[in-house]
């Protein structure tokens, strides 16, 4: 055996003997339970909260060395000595690298099972956290050697977040968080690491089922710069295919005037290139930004957005987009968007004002394509604010202006429809007009079949028109019109309504008058349908509208004008005959 060999089987030998001595060290000298006392003496000394370890701490050395504690409460000490737990932990595994321990350094393994975090906002916008998260900021800044003590992995089982907003009255909770990230230490010295998180969000607005996160990431700490590569989140909804986003991205200058660069793929086809530079020098009221982003083939649910160039600028917390340049299938478009965030909620400005476009790309956002077709053009001043999608609905407001010439409307083929309500009403009228017996309601019940019978295949049914005008207000993410027109050569309609733009439900009440009436011989009905519309009543969904007319009351004024111009004529006749020459 040469001396080499010799010298190495010594060396581990030696540090056989060290690590076997260690061990009866720590087995003989140190009591887990006193690093339990300390732990919560230093959290209430440091943060004036109060860490409850209910059980013991245990201390094993098989498969590695690990502390394990179970039953922990953070708890924020309140009026009345009542507690608010901030987080519980039903499992809590701390394992320290055996190696750095014997060069005085202490690196750490969380493994965390049953984490459960409780977040309230409170109405002045600060947290039931606010406190304690700058005390220990402050303890972390003050403290010396803590290069010596690092946290190198973190394992989340289990895990769930409960958020609780009294400023907008919301409630919000993810559950089943799972988080992997190993070897941190690795990443700031210039090596990637991995990166996973999967958690459910419950009630949400989105009807998303789950969100997982992987990407492998890494730091350099002497140029500040944050790589994440191979990211890709996936966003699984309740039904339907999953919405996944991958790329590459940069992060660079962090603490000084951070700037993000990158290619993010969007679906199956979308890419978001992204180079933007922002700067706070004290908070968002100080906010500073300058960059672009442009995107191409972003496919959000039905909606496709082929193109969109935006340019950003920032100054004082309010943010410029100006002009931004997109294309919605066949339609290319400007618009201009500002977003204040110097208020208590960010405020959100948007105005559009564009070349003539189809109305199918238009309606492609609220998934109702083909429910309109012809050449639009539309106006529009949006404003809304809030801190929430639900707020920013809610609090949608402006006016916009619309027009749309030759065209069609799907769902209903009013021109034969009012032709054969003008027939039945004739029937009706002549027969009461004789003073003679009828069933009036059912035969008016039988023509309102006639209009529901087309809801069975309203795909099929189509409406042309010449133009449509209408202008809106919009309050609360509701258009209110009050000056809808329609126009063609064989009918005209006015009307008034409403729609919802996010439930997408309609209530309108409109008047149709058939210019060129199909009834002939009688002069009296002849005229008045000529100059009556036909009351009409809409009120169901965009995507499914039930158009009802009001038979009862145009039948009923009908008869009344026949009867008024008999009785007129009849008058007339007896006049001039008072009045002929013997």
């Amino acid at each position: 055996m040469n001396t080499v060999t010799k010298t190495l089987l010594r060396a581990l030998l030696g540090i056989s003997l060290i690590v076997v001595l260690t061990m009866l060290g720590i087995t003989t000298f140190v009591n887990p339970n006193q690093l339990k006392t300390t732990l919560e003496q230093t959290v209430l000394a440091e943060t004036g909260h109060i860490l409850t370890i209910k059980d013991s701490v245990r201390l094993n050395f098989t498969p590695f060395l690990t502390f394990t504690a179970k039953d922990i409460t953070l708890s924020k000490p309140s009026s009345g000595d009542i507690q608010q737990d901030l987080l519980t932990i039903q499992e809590a595994k701390i394992q320290p690298d055996f190696w750095p321990l014997l060069i005085g350094k202490f690196f750490v393994t969380l493994n965390l099972q049953g984490l459960n975090i409780n977040l309230e906002q409170k109405v002045s916008g600060k947290t039931n956290w606010s406190d304690i998260q700058e005390k220990i900021e402050n303890y972390f800044l003050t403290q010396k050697n803590l290069n010596n003590k690092v946290i190198v992995g973190l394992k989340i089982n289990n895990g769930k977040i409960h958020l609780i907003d009294l400023k907008n009255g919301e409630e919000t909770t993810l559950s089943k968080i799972t988080v992997s990230l190993k070897n941190i230490h690795l990443a700031h010295l210039g090596k990637t690491i991995p990166l996973k998180i999967y958690f459910e969000p419950e009630k949400n607005n989105l009807n998303l089922k789950s969100i997982e996160l992987a990407a492998n990431w890494k730091f350099d700490e002497q140029l500040k710069k944050l790589d994440i590569q191979n990211l890709q989140l996936t966003a699984k909804p309740e039904t339907g295919e999953s919405f996944i986003l991958s790329g590459n991205f940069k992060i660079e200058e962090l603490g000084l005037t951070p700037s993000l660069h990158g290619k993010i793929n969007i679906g199956k086809k979308g890419t978001l290139e992204t180079n933007l530079k922002w700067d706070v020098t004290k908070d968002i009221q100080t906010l500073a930004m300058q960059g672009s982003v442009v995107g191409k083939n972003i496919s959000l649910g039905n909606f496709l957005l082929n193109e969109i160039q935006l340019p950003i600028q920032g100054k004082a917390g309010v943010i410029d987009c100006n002009p931004i340049d997109f294309q919605i299938l066949s339609s290319r478009q400007q618009a201009m968007l500002q977003i204040d965030l110097t208020k208590n909620k960010p405020k959100i400005s948007f105005s559009a004002e564009g070349e003539e476009f189809e109305m199918n790309d238009f309606l492609t956002l609220w998934d109702a394509k083909g429910m309109i077709e012809g050449r639009a053009q539309l106006k529009t001043s949006l404003i809304t604010q809030g801190t929430t999608l639900e707020e920013f609905k809610r609090n949608l407001s402006g006016h916009t202006d619309l027009s749309i010439s030759e065209g069609k409307l799907q769902g209903i083929e009013l021109i034969p429809l009012l032709q054969h309500a003008q027939s039945t009403i004739k029937s009706v009228v002549n027969t009461l007009s004789q003073d003679q017996k009828i069933n009036t309601a059912a035969i008016l019940a039988a023509e309102l079949g006639e209009w529901k019978k087309q809801a069975s295949h309203s795909n099929k049914l189509m409406t042309p028109f010449d133009k449509i005008q209408a202008s809106g207000t919009i309050t609360n993410g509701i258009l209110y019109n009050p000056d809808l027109i329609l126009t063609h050569s064989n009918y005209s309609i006015d009307g008034q309504g409403s729609l919802n733009l996010f439930s997408g439900n309609i209530e309108y009440r409109a008047l149709a008058l058939l210019k060129k009436s199909s009834i002939k011989g009688s002069e009296e009905l002849t005229g008045f349908f000529a100059e009556t519309p036909l009351p009409i009543q809409v009120k169901a969904t965009f995507k499914h509208p039930a158009v009802r007319p009001n038979l009862d009351e145009y039948t009923s004024s009908a008869l009344q004008f026949v009867k008024k111009n008999t009785a007129e004529k009849t008058a007339g006749k007896a006049f001039e005959k008072l009045f002929e020459s013997p």
